[in-house]
C-alpha cells in the first residue's frame, strides 16, 4: 500500500513537474533535463546495447542514458573482475551483479565532477547485509558513497561524503537503517550543505546536518573508490542530478523507479543461524519465477562440501529448531537436496510450469554442519517467492 500511495501522489502533481521537464510526457526521466548529470539503465546501455544482453555476458562499458555522455568505460584488467549481466528477480529485468570482486567506473578526466548539491537514485540489491559499496566517488578528492557494512556499525546501510583537499578531509559519514538482503530497495540520496537526506522507497529513513560542501569526482559502481569493499548484490538502474531535487520532482522520479522496479518477486524475511564457521547461510533467488519461466536459488556461505536443503512451503513461520535457530517456512510443501561444493554454495534451478495459478511460496535453505548446533545444522534466511 505504501508504494502505491507513493506513485498516486506521483501522478496527482505530474502536471505541475512536466513543465519543468525532471520527467517526460510518459513519466519517464527527462534525458535532456540541464541537472540530469548521468543516468544508467541496465535494460539499455550495458556494452553499448540499447536492449538487455544474453545472461552472463560480462560488462566493461555502461552507456549514459541523458545527453552528458558520462559513459562508466574503466575496468579492472582481470576480466574476471567485470560485472556480468543477468536475467535478475526484482522487476524480472536485466541487471548488473557484482560478486564481491568487481567494479565499473568513470573518472574525473572521463566524467568530471559532480559539484554542489546532488540527488542521487540508485535501484540495488545486497545479496548479505554487509554487501558492500553501491557507488562511490572514484578519488579521494571527491567522494559520494553510499554502503552497507562497516566494522562498527555491522548490516547497517551508511552514507559518506568528503573531499581530501578540503579542511575536514576525513568527511562525514551518516549512519541510516539495517540493511536488507535479497531484495531489491530504491536508495534516494540528497547531499546538500547543512541537508543531506536518505530515503528508502519512498520513505525517509535519516538525516543529518553536516554543514560541508564536497563534490563527487567521477563515480565507481560496485565498489569503494580504491575497488575495495565490493559488492555482492546487483545494480538495475542509477539516475544522478546535479541539484538538491524539488519534493515534487523527487517524487516523480521515485514514482518512475517503483514503478519499473516493484518490491519484485522474491522479498528475504527472517535471520538464519549461523554454521561452525561462524558465516550465516544466505538463500537469494534469481532469474524471474513467472509461468513458463526457469529461475534459479542459489545458496552461499553454507558449510562446506556438506548436504544442503531447501524447504518449500506456503505461509512463513517462525518455529524453533533450537535455541538459536528458525524453521521460517510453514505448510511444507516440498524439499529439494544437494551437496554444497568447496565454498559452501549451491544452487538449484526450477521450471515454472506454463499453466501454473499465481501463488505465493515460502522458502529456507538448511545445511548439514554438526558442530554448528545441537542438531548440527545451520538456516538460512526466509525468501518469499510471488510467482504471477
Amino acid at each position: 500500500m505504501k508504494q502505491r500511495i507513493h506513485l498516486l501522489a506521483g501522478l496527482c502533481i505530474s502536471s505541475v513537474a512536466f513543465a519543468q521537464n525532471v520527467v517526460d510526457q510518459n513519466g519517464n526521466p527527462d534525458s535532456n533535463y540541464p541537472n540530469l548529470w548521468a543516468w544508467y539503465s541496465a535494460d539499455n546501455g550495458l556494452n553499448g546495447s540499447t536492449t538487455p544482453l544474453p545472461s552472463g555476458t560480462s560488462v566493461n562499458l555502461w552507456s549514459d542514458r541523458s545527453y552528458n555522455g558520462r559513459d562508466l568505460t574503466l575496468v579492472s584488467g582481470d576480466q574476471t573482475r567485470w560485472p556480468v549481466a543477468v536475467d535478475d528477480m526484482g522487476s524480472c529485468g536485466q541487471a548488473l551483479q557484482f560478486d564481491g570482486n568487481d567494479f565499473l567506473w568513470g573518472s574525473t578526466t572521463t566524467i568530471g565532477r559532480c559539484s554542489g548539491p546532488r540527488t542521487i537514485f540508485i535501484v540495488a540489491r545486497c545479496d548479505v547485509a554487509d554487501g558492500g559499496y553501491l557507488f562511490d566517488g572514484s578519488t579521494s578528492s571527491g567522494r559520494t558513497a553510499l554502503f552497507s557494512g562497516q566494522t562498527s556499525t555491522p548490516e547497517t546501510w551508511h552514507a559518506y561524503w568528503s573531499d581530501s583537499t578540503q579542511p575536514q578531509p576525513n568527511g562525514f559519514i551518516m549512519i541510516s537503517a539495517p540493511a536488507e538482503r535479497a531484495r531489491y530497495q530504491l536508495h534516494t540520496l540528497r547531499v546538500t550543505p547543512g541537508l543531506q537526506e536518505h530515503w528508502i522507497d519512498g520513505q525517509l529513513v535519516q538525516t543529518a546536518t553536516d554543514p560541508s560542501e564536497f563534490n563527487m569526482g567521477g563515480m565507481i559502481l560496485g565498489s569503494r573508490f580504491n575497488t575495495a569493499n565490493a559488492l555482492r548484490g546487483a545494480i538495475r538502474e542509477v539516475l544522478v542530478y546535479q541539484e538538491s531535487l524539488s519534493a515534487v520532482d523527487q517524487l516523480l522520479i521515485e514514482g518512475y523507479m517503483l514503478g519499473r522496479h516493484p518490491y519484485g518477486h522474491g522479498s528475504a524475511y527472517g535471520q538464519g543461524c549461523a554454521g561452525s564457521s561462524g558465516a550465516t547461510p544466505s538463500l537469494a533467488a534469481y532469474g524471474c519465477p513467472t509461468p513458463g519461466a526457469t529461475f534459479e536459488l542459489r545458496v552461499t556461505d553454507g558449510a562446506v562440501s556438506s548436504p544442503c536443503i531447501i524447504n518449500f512451503g506456503l505461509t512463513q513461520a517462525a518455529i524453533p529448531i533450537d535455541a538459536n535457530c528458525t524453521l521460517l517456512t510453514g505448510t511444507a510443501l516440498a524439499s529439494i537436496a544437494g551437496l554444497a561444493d568447496a565454498s559452501g554454495a549451491f544452487s538449484f534451478p526450477l521450471s515454472i510450469p506454463a499453466g501454473i495459478p499465481q501463488v505465493l511460496l515460502t522458502t529456507q535453505a538448511v545445511t548439514v554442519d554438526p558442530p554448528a548446533s545441537i542438531f548440527g545444522v545451520a538456516a538460512s534466511n526466509g525468501v518469499e517467492l510471488r510467482i504471477y
